[in-house]
Formats: C-alpha cells, structure tokens, sequence
C-alpha cells in the first residue's frame, strides 16, 4: 500500500499540472544550499582589527588572500567615477596604454588599510632628521620604523618608533664611496617577507628616503581603494632605462609595495646571488654599488610586477621626486625625467596632483624643521574623500604606443633583454635567465637555487645570502 502511495505522489508531481510546483520546490532547496554552504569572503568592518600573526602557508593565513572590505562600492555618485568622463585629459588620447589591473570588487570599494612606513636611515648621524620625521607625519603611518645597519649600534627604539636592525655584509663609507643602500633594503625587505608580525598585519609597506615627506592623510585616501591581494607597486616611474635595461622603476624617494607583492618577490630576493659592482648593472643580484631603487624595478620584473600608474585623472603626479615648488617650475625637455612620459603629463603650475602623496630633498635639519610643519599644514589635513574624484581605476604605468621606438612584448619585456636578467614570460613562466648558459660555471647570472643541480657548480655556492652555505653551516 505504502509502495502504491509514494508511485502515486511522485507521478502527482511529474504530471503537467504540478510542473510549476517541483520548479518552486528545487529553487527552494537550491537557494537554501548556496547562502548555507558557499564559502563567503573573508570580512571584518572593524578597520581598527588586527589579523593574527600566524605561520606563513598555513591555514590560518590562506584567509589572507583575500582583502578585507571595509566599505563597499554602493551609490558612488557617477562624477568621481575617472572613466566616466571623457574631458579628463587620461582618457583624451587613443594611443595612451590602458593596461587595467583586473579587480575583485566593484572599483571604489574600500578595504582595509594599514601602513608600515620604513625609514632606511644612519645613526646616530641622523637623529635630528628622526625626530622631525616622528614629530610630523611619522604619527599618520600605522607603525613607522627605523631601519639601520647592525654595525651602527642603534637602539631597539628610538623616539617611541622600533628600530629594524639589519644585520649587513657591507659597511657604509662615504669617505671611501662605499654604499651598501642596496643591500640595506633587500636585506630589510627580506626581513619583512620572513617576519610573521610584520608581513601579515599590514596591507602597505612604505620604503622612503630620510629627506622624503609623505603626506599620510594624502597616502591613506589613495590607497584605501586598492586591493593589497594584488602585487601593486606604486610611486613615481622612472622610463628612462627602459629600453636599455628593460626597466621601468619608481624613484627610491618613497614607493609603495602590496603583501602580495612582498610575498611574490621574498621567495627569490632573500637568497641574491652576489656579484662584483662591475658585473650585473641590470640584475636581480646582491651587488656593490648598486643603486636600490632600479635594481627593485628589474627584481619585479622578474615576476611579473611592473610600476602602477599613480598619474591622476588629468595626468598630474602624486608623487614627487623634488620640492613641490621645484616641480612647478619643471617643463618637458630632452631628459631623463620625462622620457617616455606621455604626451600633456602635467608641468610648471599644472605638475601636480592637489593631493600629493610624497616629495622630497630636504636634506638639511634646518631645511626639513622649517618645511615639514608647513606641509603638514598644506597636505596632510583631513580630508572628505567620499565628496573627492576617485583615482583612475589601477592600470600599469602609462605610455604612448606611438612615442616609443622599440618593441615590447605582452609583458612590457624590450624583445632583447640583458643577458642573465631574470625576466617575466606569463604565467608559470617567471624569474627566466634570460640566454643563460645554465650548468656552465662561467656564466655568472645562474643558480643552483634558483635552476636547478647541474654537473658544474655555479659561481654563487659560498654566497654571503646562498641558502646552500646557510645549510651547510646550519648541519
């Protein structure tokens, strides 16, 4: 009987009449399934939270891959939308590249933002420099810390900020010409990528110059917007090596990193191979002399990050490599600073974004006690950034397709790099040697590490930073 009744409910249901009814009931138990069992993002509004330090590839951090939303994008009043308005001067010329960094979320989402700023700095030599860099705009940085040589016997903490103490193979010596910025950062990078409490409790890390002021009201409304689970690299870009060198950086003076992107690079700069100062101008590479800012361009390139584009939407810069006064009376010539800049990059009066981010040289004491309080007053006010234009949605650094005179391959690579540069061919294709003569010990540019056990050694076995000597002197 039973058997009779549950044939009969069931061909009830299949018949044409209750079609619509089996239709509602599978809707039902669908829509139920997905809002119980869909696995949500990763969310806390709070954006004073703190996210646990963790051990780095564990469950735990996977939570991290994902950007923490504090806002999300709903009724942005279309004017601050950049793209839609086609008088903006970024969206006036056809041949302006317009590579655009894919988003998650709708752009205008605000996300969680927390800055470390670090300070590559000499001690005691700079303490007065310090001290203004505290008394000012240090106090807008989520955590500012000072950043020193081991040999220079720096405290823990200076003026209420951490000191990250480097531990170097190269002592600095102006007398004799002998800078080790290069490794100072490399070193103070790999620090941060190896360091739990650091790399997984801020979206942004900052490397700036002692004579650098940033505008961290400035910094914070620009970079609310972006998502740190992206390998963003932000700042002011440099073309000038481009086409020589196959690399396009940004200005030491102060530039931006994501985690992700530490996360991206940390795995290759914390074992350099090192190199003799005559030997690697344009390498990922552990070298004497080299200057910090470009050799961190051609360390990206290696993975597939390339400068953002920090123009804003009418071509003005948002970070400075001199004086804001100094900028405003720079025009466009045959130099350095403008090649391969776009057409109507803004100049004289018009250089300048009103909410500039950084600029830099001063030097002196005297310079940065007179200047500092008066920028603070000028840039680092608070600020209504949901009545302010929204920067352009995140691309790569512009250029002009008709201005450059040599070709380029999908990921902005010259088509013939220099040899032994490590560089970036599309996924699953990143840190190439590029016409590496790999196994033979006398190309300098291969590794062990990095390509493989071959019959002959590389020449970078015994390195200062050669995970084969750290093993061997660890068993």
């Amino acid at each position: 009987m039973a058997k009779h009744s549950t044939l009969n409910l069931f061909s009830s249901i299949f018949n044409s009449k209750n079609q619509w009814c089996l239709l509602l009931t599978f809707a039902l138990f669908y829509c139920t399934g997905f809002i119980l069992f869909f696995p949500l993002r990763y969310e806390n509004n709070d954006p004073h939270h703190e996210l646990d330090d963790g051990v780095r590839g564990s469950k735990q951090n996977e939570q991290h891959a994902w950007p923490e939303v504090v806002e999300l994008a709903t009724n942005i009043a279309p004017w601050r939308i950049v793209e839609n308005n086609k008088s903006h001067l970024i969206n006036q010329n056809e041949n302006l590249s317009q590579e655009f960094i894919p988003l998650k979320d709708e752009w205008g989402t605000k996300y969680l933002t927390r800055v470390l700023c670090l300070i590559p700095t000499l001690w005691p030599d700079r303490k007065e420099k310090m001290d203004i860099i505290a008394k000012t705009y240090g106090k807008g940085c989520t955590k500012l810390m000072w950043v020193v040589d081991e040999e220079q016997n720096a405290p823990t903490e200076y003026n209420g900020h951490e000191t990250l103490i480097i531990s170097l193979q190269r002592t600095q010596n102006n007398e004799k010409h002998v800078r080790n910025i290069w490794e100072k950062v490399h070193r103070m990078w790999t620090t941060v990528y190896q360091t739990p409490s650091l790399i997984d409790n801020f979206e942004w890390f900052i490397k700036a110059d002692d004579d650098t002021f940033i505008a961290t009201e400035n910094l914070f409304g620009f970079l609310q917007y972006y998502d740190s689970s992206y390998p963003h690299y932000v700042g002011h870009s440099i073309r000038s090596r481009w086409q020589s060198e196959n690399v396009v950086f940004n200005s030491g003076i102060c530039y931006i990193l994501s985690r992700a992107t530490i996360k991206k690079i940390g795995k290759y700069q914390q074992h350099l191979p090192s190199l003799y100062h005559t030997t690697g101008r344009s390498h990922c590479i552990d070298r004497d002399g080299a200057g910090e800012d470009p050799t961190t361009g051609i360390c990206l390139l290696g993975v597939g990050i390339r400068p953002d584009n920090t123009l804003d939407h009418n071509l003005r810069e948002r970070f400075l490599i001199f004086r804001d006064t100094d900028h405003q009376k720079i025009f466009r010539e045959d130099t350095w600073f403008w090649k391969y800049k776009p057409d109507h990059v803004g100049e004289g009066m018009q250089c300048c974004s009103p909410y500039l981010i950084s600029m830099h040289n001063y030097k002196s004491v005297k310079d940065a006690q007179r200047f500092f309080p008066v920028l603070m007053e000028q840039y680092n006010q608070p600020k209504d950034w949901d009545n302010i234009i929204l920067p352009p949605q995140p691309r790569l650094f512009l250029y002009d397709k008709t201005q450059i005179d040599f070709e380029i391959d999908a990921y902005r690579n010259v088509l013939n790099p220099p040899k032994g540069q490590r560089i970036y061919k599309g996924p699953d294709k990143e840190w190439i040697c590029h016409n590496c003569e790999i196994g033979k010990s006398r190309d300098p540019f291969w590794t062990e590490w990095w390509d493989g056990t071959q019959n002959e050694p590389s020449q970078h076995v015994n390195d200062a930073y050669s995970p084969i000597k750290q093993q061997d002197n660890n068993d």
